[in-house]
């Protein structure tokens, strides 16, 4: 082992070097113990597949898979809704490839899995007992499972920034790198795909590893280390600003960027009061912003680029009043999310014990509890409480903890090993194991299981088969897509999208896509675009009664005619919607 804890490389031909960046003595890891990862990771994935196949667990999955294989509205190109350009592309063109293979959720699976097998090599070089070691590795393969269970593009790319992360700061953060090693590329890679996926997800993940970035300014300190965390910042820009690029020249997705980024504004934050709302818009009405809230805004001579500007500047991102409004309507919840950071917190308290750190350095690892904390706090300022965003923060928590532990590489960084485990010790571990499998089988049951059922329901033939019979007929899912995409993610793949059911419900109206399917209807915009279909033709909108009876209402204030509500057929309960969904009809009395 040289001065700066680097490994010196092996000369057996099997073995491969990896920063010896614990203070024990190297561990010896060889391609077998790498490839042994790989099956682990790789047979989690293929066993909660096999036992229960995942439904995507959110409506912008099943859109971004659509616009991946370009099925909506049958659009191929290279950009999707919510991926950047160095993700989207290659995705893309897969499927233009190969169009039968289902690549969109394969390669969610293998970033997935190839996230924690970087996390399982951080774990294994860890000098800890072999015990604690197998208790760190049962709990990353727990939190596997939950990411496997509750499939989602976002979880994805937190999982796969902060697996890169951690490598990098393991690497980078408490020792001058001696060299350049092909693990860091496949890390770079990773992080800079995952950064791609979903942009918001990287920044969020990147706070988390805010600690690491001040312990290296103030300890570390050297060139190699700021040109590894450099090199962070410059994949985060490159992809941030080449997405950008793409979408602001590409023909039909010039306006994207614009008008979702400030209908964002609006509907990703806290909801706005009548009141607020016409004091910054005067002549918005209740109804109208019922609309926007309902992602029902595809009207473009209504919700335009100027009025969600304006609501935007009205609305409070960020109070008080927002937390205690979250706190008091979710309080099991937020007992929930108190039981994760505990969780987080008793694994780093055992690692910092068990590796024997200085006070100063275990007051370091402890902070990444502590920064989990912070990030669920804004999550509840912003009263967006939302699976998708609670679940990957407590792994990648997980995952900054374990990074964090190499803290204890340099010399005098210790002051013990505990390598005979007391008694209490190994209850804690126990205790330790117990809650990651409580929390596996939380997500199992509250969220994984609604999800399965889901596809047993009635609704999602009946709808299909409705839209089936009416070839001629435009279907406005206001809201609903749900109920036509209800499918687990490899039968999705082959489900093709009817080109008379349109989609309210998200950024689509933006894009390519949708200009395609106006021309179709001999349409130049969405101007007017709900009136001149459900009154000047013979669409119908699949909605629940509330749904319908607000797009009634919209249609009466916006046009100045009497408009009558008839329910054609009810399509059955929904799972996830209030009261029963069916298809209405409009007409002008």
């Amino acid at each position: 082992m040289t001065n700066n804890g680097v490994c010196e490389k092996q000369s057996d031909a099997e073995s491969i070097s990896f920063e010896a960046l614990s203070q024990a003595p190297v561990h010896k890891f060889s391609w077998r113990q790498l490839v042994g990862i790989w099956v682990l990771c790789l047979a989690v994935v293929v066993i909660v597949c096999l036992v229960q196949v995942p439904k995507y667990a959110t409506p912008d999955d099943f859109m971004q898979d659509l616009y991946a294989r370009g099925a909506y509205f049958h659009t191929p190109g290279y950009l999707m809704l919510y991926s950047t350009i160095p993700f989207s592309a290659p995705i893309c063109a897969l499927y233009q490839l190969l169009p039968s293979v289902p690549w969109f959720p394969l390669v969610l699976f293998f970033m997935t899995a190839a996230s924690f097998v970087i996390i399982h090599c951080l774990a294994w070089q860890l000098n800890v007992p072999c015990m604690q070691k197998l208790v760190i590795g049962f709990a990353l393969i727990c939190c596997e499972v939950m990411t496997c269970l509750y499939f989602t593009y976002t979880v994805v790319a937190f999982l796969a920034f902060a697996a890169g992360a951690g490598w990098v700061v393991a690497r980078a953060a408490f020792v001058r790198p001696d060299h350049f090693f092909l693990g860091d590329l496949s890390a770079y890679l990773l992080l800079f795909e995952g950064f791609s996926l979903r942009p918001e997800s990287g920044l969020s993940t990147a706070v988390m590893f805010a600690p690491f970035v001040v312990w290296a300014l103030i300890k570390t300190r050297n060139k190699r280390t700021m040109i590894m965390a450099a090199a962070v910042i410059v994949l985060m820009a490159l992809s941030y600003i080449a997405g950008h690029i793409a979408w602001n020249v590409t023909e039909g997705w010039e306006s994207f960027l614009a008008l979702s980024n400030a209908a964002r504004s609006i509907a990703d934050y806290p909801q706005l009061s009548l009141e607020a709302a016409s004091h910054a818009v005067p002549e918005i009405s209740r109804n109208d912003l019922a609309m926007l809230y309902e992602f029902c805004f595809v009207d473009s001579d209504v919700y335009t680029l100027p009025l969600f500007n304006e609501l935007g500047d009205a609305v409070s991102s960020y109070g008080l009043s927002s937390i205690i409004a979250a706190v008091m309507s979710r309080k099991a919840y937020t007992l929930f999310i108190l039981f994760l950071v505990m969780v987080i917190t008793a694994t780093a308290l055992l690692l910092t014990h068990l590796l024997g750190l200085t006070k100063s350095r275990r007051i370091f690892v402890l902070s990444i509890p502590g920064m989990l904390l912070l990030e669920y706090v804004v999550v509840y300022l912003r009263a967006r409480v939302l699976m998708q965003v609670v679940l990957p923060l407590f792994v990648i928590a997980l995952f900054a903890v374990i990074a964090a532990c190499y803290v204890g590489c340099t010399e005098q960084a210790s002051v013990r090993a505990e390598h005979k485990t007391s008694r209490a010790v190994q209850l804690f571990s126990y205790a330790g194991v117990v809650a990651y499998v409580a929390i596996t089988v939380f997500i199992e049951i509250q969220y994984a299981l609604p999800l399965q059922r889901e596809l047993n329901l009635d609704l999602t033939p009946r709808a299909q088969q409705y839209v089936d019979s009416h070839p001629t007929q435009d279907v406005l899912f206001t809201h609903t897509q749900g109920v036509l995409t209800n499918y687990d993610v490899f039968a999705f793949e082959t489900w093709d999208h009817p080109d008379n059911a349109i989609f309210f419900g998200g950024y689509e109206q933006y894009t390519p896509a949708w200009q395609n399917m106006l021309s179709e209807r001999d349409l130049t915009n969405s101007d007017g675009f709900i009136a001149q279909r459900l009154l000047e033709s013979d669409a119908v909108s699949v909605s629940t009664a509330d749904q319908a009876e607000m797009i009634r209402t919209y249609l009466e204030e916006h046009t100045g005619l009497s408009v009558k509500l008839t329910q054609v057929e009810n399509l059955g309960e929904g799972s996830q919607t209030e009261g029963p969904v069916s298809v209405w009809s409009y007409q002008v009395v």
